[in-house]
């Protein structure tokens, strides 16, 4: 559909290229002598509209069509009958049609695409800071947890065993006793 698209605008171009060119050449006594034609053809059409419109405003006896000095009807949809007045639209030729839609199809296409990009960008952007998120969260969990753990090494290193403990218990209270014999030996 692409190459269709891209072979008609440049068959387009082509045919525009050649009007350029041909407008660009310098009219020829034949074409003057037809501006004239449709010049005359159009003066022609104004005096039969001026004479209807005389014709009208006799019969209704009444100046019901204004005409100027000129001869020429100044207002003339007074002159159509009843739903003539419509004037017809200005019609696009079918290439004109065409190449705009094409145009606007081809932006609308590139619109999209831009915008399915940005929203690639988007995700792939929040995906990272997601990653980068549990990434420190695991970090940050590892870290504690090397912490608790030469934490509690630390404590188990510096607390005595049971053994020792008893120990010094035993010297403590062997003192105790020795002093308590001494005093009762120096009462007596």
């Amino acid at each position: 559909m692409a190459s269709f698209y891209q072979k008609m605008l440049e068959e387009e171009e082509v045919r525009h290229d050649v009007a350029v060119r041909a407008a660009a050449a310098s009219p020829s006594k034949k074409e003057r002598k037809e501006v004239d034609v449709v010049t005359e053809s159009e003066t022609t059409r104004e005096k039969k509209l001026a004479d209807e419109a005389r014709r009208i405003n006799q019969q209704l006896g009444t100046d019901a069509i204004a005409i100027n000095e000129e001869g020429q009807v100044v207002d003339k949809r007074q002159l159509l009958k009843g739903g003539l007045n419509i004037l017809a639209s200005k019609k696009q030729t079918p290439i004109q049609v065409s190449r705009s839609e094409y145009q606007a199809e081809y932006e609308a296409r590139r619109n999209a695409d831009r915008e399915k990009v940005r929203e690639r960008e988007a995700q792939a952007r929040q995906r990272r800071m997601v990653e980068e998120q549990y990434a420190q969260t695991r970090k940050r969990a590892a870290d504690a947890e090397a912490e608790r753990e030469e934490e509690i090494r630390l404590r188990a290193k510096s607390k005595k065993t049971e053994t020792e403990v008893l120990g010094a218990r035993e010297r403590y209270l062997a003192r105790k006793k020795a002093a308590a014999l001494e005093n009762q030996g120096a009462k007596w």
